[in-house]
């Protein structure tokens, strides 16, 4: 007998807009970046995999996490009071943005509706930019990005 493994089934989200968020210190959800999936299977897992374009304010740091049904998963162990994130940045320039990654095997142990979604938090009251530099003028130097969250249940 061999171990069977594979990708059961797949949903992804991909936002193609720019956003601007005037929010600190709040966990804060980018709109567009939310996926729902049900299991097949108590013993199946799902991979949350996602690619964030964001720009927050010159010396500003913040960072991503992914929620399931609205509690975090998939982040930094705890440290004192320092935040749990799934990816991080600090800006050094309002032009262009950073891509953030992150990647998390789920172990979910059901077959419920569940939705994952991408959150930021960011230090100050300073706006955060998504798929798009600080910076956005109407020129050939300025860019515009997307950003997608896929989730895969696949076969434990």
């Amino acid at each position: 007998t061999g171990i069977q493994s594979g990708v059961i089934q797949v949903k992804s989200a991909t936002k193609h807009d720019t956003s601007s968020y005037s929010v600190s210190q709040t966990f804060t959800d980018i709109a567009g970046l939310s996926v729902t999936i049900t299991p097949t299977s108590t013993s199946n897992k799902i991979l949350v995999m996602y690619n964030v374009q964001i720009q927050g304010q010159d010396g500003q740091r913040g960072g991503l996490r992914i929620t399931r049904n609205g509690s975090a998963v998939g982040r930094a162990d705890a440290s004192g009071s320092r935040q749990r994130m799934s990816s991080i940045y600090e800006a050094h320039s309002e032009e262009g943005a950073f891509t953030l990654s992150a990647a998390y095997l789920d172990d979910i142990d059901n077959t419920n509706a569940t939705t994952y979604k991408v959150q930021f938090h960011h230090e100050n009251a300073t706006d955060v930019k998504v798929n798009r530099g600080w910076v956005d003028g109407n020129d050939v130097d300025k860019y515009h990005g997307t950003s997608n969250i896929t989730v895969m249940e696949v076969l434990a």
